[in-house]
Formats: C-alpha cells, sequence, structure tokens
C-alpha cells in the first residue's frame, strides 16, 4: 500500500479535467481596503461615543458635547487620514511627526 501513490488518486472525465487544468482562482484582492474600513469604523465610532458619555457623566451643557464631538471627529479624521496616508507614502517618521505638531497646533484653538 506504501509502495503505489496512484492508488487514491481520483480520476476525472477528461473535458472536466481540462476545465480543471485551465481554471485560474481568482481571489478577493481588496483585503486591505476592508481591513481599514474596519479598523477606521471601529476606532471612528469609538470615541466620539466615549467623549460624549464622559461628558454627560461630567454634567456639561449639551452645546459643549456636540462641539466636543464634532471636533473630535474631526481631529480623529485628520489623525486617521494622515496615518494611512504617510504609511501608504513610507515617509520616514520624522516628517510625520512635525507634520502632526503642525496640525495640531493649528487645530488646538479648537479646545
Amino acid at each position: 500500500m506504501a509502495g503505489n501513490s496512484n492508488e487514491h488518486r481520483l480520476t476525472l472525465e477528461p473535458e472536466k479535467q481540462i476545465l480543471l487544468n485551465n481554471h485560474i482562482e481568482e481571489h478577493f484582492t481588496a483585503g486591505d481596503i476592508v481591513r481599514d474600513i474596519i479598523i477606521g469604523a471601529s476606532d471612528g465610532l469609538t470615541v466620539p461615543f466615549a467623549l460624549a458619555a464622559g461628558l454627560s457623566g461630567a454634567n456639561v451643557a449639551s452645546s459643549v458635547i456636540l462641539t466636543a464631538g464634532i471636533a473630535e471627529v474631526a481631529a480623529g479624521a485628520i489623525s486617521m487620514g494622515l496615518g494611512g496616508y504617510f504609511i501608504f507614502k513610507k515617509i520616514s517618521s520624522k516628517s510625520f511627526t512635525l507634520l502632526m505638531i503642525f496640525t495640531v497646533s493649528n487645530f488646538a484653538h479648537i479646545f
């Protein structure tokens, strides 16, 4: 039994064998995009809700909660967008750090 390797070989009809030999597998190729969307959505929804819950517990006015939530969504979008852009473009971490400092200093007046 160990000497005969063709014992368990599957035999197909010639037409099916031709189809099988010419078959090309096509797989889903947008895995990175889907991963980024899922991670971005989970991060983008978790932090604003946590901020709103924390501010609600602090008994602040609704306008403050709304303003802080909008500011956080804008800051998170900028941060995630720049992070994705720089990772994709493989720019050095020093350039990324300098740009983040510039961005934060320009949006610091919101708070």
